[in-house]
């Protein structure tokens, strides 16, 4: 039977042998042909995510982001619209809750008209600049 002191020995020539294999096997070592991707640190990585959007300019990138706002202002002002019908049905005749709910639903669609006039506005003056 072994001594603690030979298992100890043992185990650790076998783990460094272990972990030294792939050197030993003389594994391919430079850098890979990665066909026309990025080659950082022998790592193929691709130019640009499948999918991305390829921004040639500035003024496309602000371009999609005003779209996505005006999406996400769009989407608050049914939200508001909604929420404004609900307080006119439940106000049980009451003249305030009426008044209430109509003025969140005035506010909700002129601000959307405004929010449309501004985008519009940026637009135009993008056009003129061009």
């Amino acid at each position: 039977m072994p001594r603690p002191c030979l298992k100890s020995a043992l185990l650790t020539v076998l783990l460094m042998g272990a972990l030294l294999a792939p050197a030993l096997a003389l594994a391919q070592t430079n850098a890979p042909n990665c066909g026309g991707l990025n080659n950082i640190n022998g790592i193929c990585v691709p130019t640009q995510p499948a999918g991305a959007p390829d921004y040639q300019s500035l003024g496309q990138l602000v371009n999609d982001i005003l779209k996505l706002a005006l999406l996400v202002i769009g989407m608050i002002t049914v939200l508001f619209v909604v929420i404004g019908g609900y307080k006119y049905l439940t106000a049980g005749g009451d003249e305030e809750k009426v008044k209430s709910a109509k003025g969140m639903i005035t506010h909700a669609i002129l601000g959307m008209v405004i929010v449309i006039f501004a985008y519009a506005l940026v637009i135009i003056v993008a056009n003129i600049v061009r």
